[in-house]
């Protein structure tokens, strides 16, 4: 794509992205919201449910676009982050909609509804502190996840010797360190598969991930 283009889908793919929470809060204004009062709790948790039901559709429709759900904004609180192991990403963008929702009526005095979100909350987000994650055994398998680290505006379609090598490089060193010498590696599968197209180029792809005790799994998943 010329680069020039890249400032209408910019602008393009913002204006897309912008239907759905317009959708979502089109839904709560419609069916959530009552004829002679404010938004109340029945208002917030019918946004939240439609904000639930449309970002879902923004992963799957036309392919999909699923980056950045809004529950990601609770990476910083892990202990709320980690609710999405038993409800999922999307209904955790539906918590994220019900806590916003209640600060809005705590701001409006109107306390019942906060006065059940809040410490839920809270309890979550310092559940981190007696919930870590038990430390992995020796004998665990270990994987590196394996990148070129070159930046998006330096590559090319032409570019595969030098993300092969970059790969190489950053692949580890066969022997040098228990790290390096036990494991496997995954390499990012948009990249295995735009960078290292020819056939010489994916025999030797293959012969990096045998040499030694390394070995490299299939490029399955995309970075």
């Amino acid at each position: 794509m010329p680069p020039v283009l890249g400032y209408f889908a910019a602008v393009g793919l913002a204006l897309y992205l912008a239907i759905f929470p317009m959708v979502a809060a089109g839904l709560a204004w419609r069916l959530g919201r009552r004829a002679t009062a404010t938004p109340d709790p029945a208002f917030i948790l019918v946004f939240a449910a439609a904000w639930i039901a449309t970002e879902w559709l923004r992963s799957v429709l036309f392919t999909g676009y699923a980056w950045d759900p809004l529950g990601v904004m609770w990476l910083p609180a892990i202990g709320i982050a980690r609710l999405s192991a038993w409800i999922g990403t999307y209904a955790l963008s539906g918590v994220t909609i019900v806590a916003a929702g209640s600060l809005w009526m705590l701001a409006r005095r109107r306390v019942a509804m906060p006065a059940i979100v809040v410490p839920l909350l809270a309890f979550a987000a310092l559940s981190a502190l007696w919930t870590d994650a038990p430390a992995a055994p020796a004998n665990a398998p270990r994987v590196r996840v394996v990148q070129p680290d070159i930046g998006q505006e330096d590559r090319s379609e032409s570019d595969g010797e030098r993300v092969l090598s970059a790969l190489e490089k950053l692949s580890g060193t066969p022997g040098a360190t228990p790290a390096s010498s036990s494991g496997r590696r995954a390499w990012c599968a948009t990249i295995s598969r735009m960078a290292i197209p020819s056939t010489p180029m994916t025999g030797r792809a293959r012969s990096i991930c045998a040499a030694g005790s390394r070995g490299c799994s299939a490029p399955t998943t995309s970075c």
